[in-house]
C-alpha cells in the first residue's frame, strides 16, 4: 500500500505545479523597454490562453516583436482581440522551449511586464 501511494503523490504534486504556469510565463532578462506610451495590437492567443501585444518595429517590412500578458494589467476597458492599444512597460525573454504553433514570420516572441494599457483614441 505504501509503495502505491508514493507514484499518486509525485503524479499529484506535478499536475499542480504545472498547472500554476500558464504558457511561456515566467522571469527572463529584460530585452524592451518601452518608456514611452507604444502603439500595439492586442490579439488573443487560444493555444496559450492569453492575451500579446504586437509591437511593430518601424523601419522593417515585417518584424514585430509580441509580448504575452501573463499578468493583466487593470483597465478601465475589457480586453478584446484586434484592439489597437498604447502600453508602456517592459518585453522579458521568453522561456528557450516557447514556441508557438502559429507563427508569422519576422515575428520574436516575449513575456510583456506591462506599467500601463490604455486604448488608441481614434482621432
Amino acid at each position: 500500500m505504501r509503495n502505491s501511494i508514493a507514484p499518486l503523490l509525485f503524479c499529484i504534486l506535478l499536475s499542480v505545479s504545472c498547472e500554476s504556469t500558464k504558457g511561456p510565463c515566467g522571469s527572463g532578462d529584460v530585452v524592451h523597454t518601452f518608456a514611452q506610451p507604444t502603439t500595439g495590437a492586442l490579439n488573443f492567443d487560444e493555444e496559450f490562453d492569453l492575451f500579446n501585444i504586437r509591437y511593430f518595429v518601424p523601419g522593417t517590412i515585417d518584424a514585430s516583436l509580441v509580448g504575452y500578458l501573463c499578468n493583466e494589467p487593470e483597465t478601465d476597458f475589457e480586453l478584446k482581440d484586434g484592439l489597437t492599444v498604447l502600453f508602456t512597460g517592459n518585453f522579458r525573454e521568453a522561456p528557450e522551449d516557447f514556441s508557438p504553433s502559429v507563427q508569422v514570420a519576422g515575428s520574436e516572441f516575449f513575456i510583456a511586464e506591462l506599467k500601463s494599457l490604455e486604448l488608441e483614441s481614434a482621432e
